[in-house]
C-alpha cells in the first residue's frame, strides 16, 4: 500500500503512524476511506458534488468503482442527447423532415456524438496513465478511467451551452428563410455560432481541469483490492499490489 500524499511505500507501517516521508497519517490512505458512492448519491448529487468540489469527489472515489463507470457512460451519453435533440429536433419548423423521419435520425446522430465524446475520453485515459508513468506516478488503468469518468461531468456542462447555441442557430435559419418576423431582433445565427463554439470550449476545459484535479488526487490511490492486514493482525500476501515503480526515497 502507498501513502496516497507522497507515493512512499507503508505496506509494513501500523495504521495508527505517519507516513515516514511526508508525515500524514497512513490510516488516511486506506481504500476503505475512498467511499463517496457509498454516501447513496443520486446521480444528480454527484454531478453536483463534481461541480461543487471536485477535489474532494475525486479524493473519496473508491478505484474501479462500477458506479462511477455507470456515472461516466450516462454523463457521456446525456451530454450527447442534449447536443442531438437540439440539433433534430427543430428541423421540421422549416425543412422537410417528418416527424417519422426525425424519429429515425435522432439516434443515429445521438450514437455518432456519443462515441465522439467517448474517443475523447479514452484518448484522455491513455494520455494521463502515460504523462504519469513519465512522473513515477501509479495511474493504473483503473485510476485512469475513475479519474475521466467523474470528469465527463465536464461534456455535460458543455453540451447545455451548445445545446443552447444550436437552437439559437435554427432561429437564426428560420429568421434567414423569413419564416419568423423579426425586424427589431438580433442575428440569432451568428449569436448561435458563438454560443456554440463557447459551449464546445467549456465542456473540453471543464473536463481537462477535472481530470487534472482528479489525478492530483488519485496519482498513489490504493485499488480496493489492497489489504493492509490478515485475520492474524500482520501484512497480508495482497498488501503491495500495485506499488509504484520506484524503490522508497532515501533507500539504498
Amino acid at each position: 500500500m502507498l501513502c496516497e500524499s507522497c507515493g512512499y511505500d507503508v505496506s509494513g507501517t501500523a495504521p495508527d503512524r505517519m507516513c515516514p516521508e511526508c508525515g500524514v497519517a497512513v490510516a488516511a490512505s486506506e481504500p476503505e476511506r475512498r467511499d463517496l458512492t457509498r454516501l447513496r448519491m443520486g446521480f444528480w448529487r454527484l454531478v453536483w458534488a463534481m461541480l461543487g468540489s471536485p477535489r474532494l469527489s475525486a479524493r473519496s472515489a473508491a478505484i474501479g468503482d462500477a458506479k462511477i463507470a455507470w456515472f461516466g457512460v450516462v454523463s457521456r451519453l446525456a451530454a450527447a442527447m442534449i447536443v442531438s435533440v437540439a440539433a433534430v429536433v427543430p428541423m421540421p419548423f422549416y425543412t422537410d423532415v417528418t416527424p417519422v423521419l426525425l424519429v429515425v435520425i435522432l439516434p443515429f446522430v445521438a450514437a455518432d456524438v456519443f462515441l465522439v465524446i467517448s474517443a475523447l475520453t479514452a484518448i484522455e485515459s491513455v494520455g494521463i496513465r502515460f504523462f504519469g508513468k513519465q512522473r513515477g506516478w501509479r495511474i493504473t488503468r483503473e485510476v485512469a478511467w475513475t479519474v475521466c469518468d467523474l470528469a465527463s461531468v465536464g461534456w455535460l456542462t458543455g453540451a447545455c451551452v451548445c445545446g443552447a447555441g444550436l437552437l439559437l442557430l435554427h432561429v437564426g435559419v428560420m429568421q434567414e428563410m423569413r419564416l419568423i418576423d423579426t425586424p427589431h431582433m438580433p442575428v440569432f445565427g451568428m449569436i448561435g455560432a458563438m454560443t456554440m463554439l463557447v459551449g464546445l470550449s467549456i465542456g473540453l476545459l471543464q473536463f481537462e481541469l477535472l481530470v487534472y484535479l482528479g489525478v492530483r488526487q488519485c496519482r498513489f490511490a490504493n485499488p480496493p483490492r489492497v489489504r493492509r492486514y490478515d485475520a492474524l493482525g500482520g501484512p497480508s500476501e495482497s498488501a503491495g499490489i500495485q506499488r509504484a515503480d520506484r524503490e522508497p526515497r532515501g533507500a539504498s
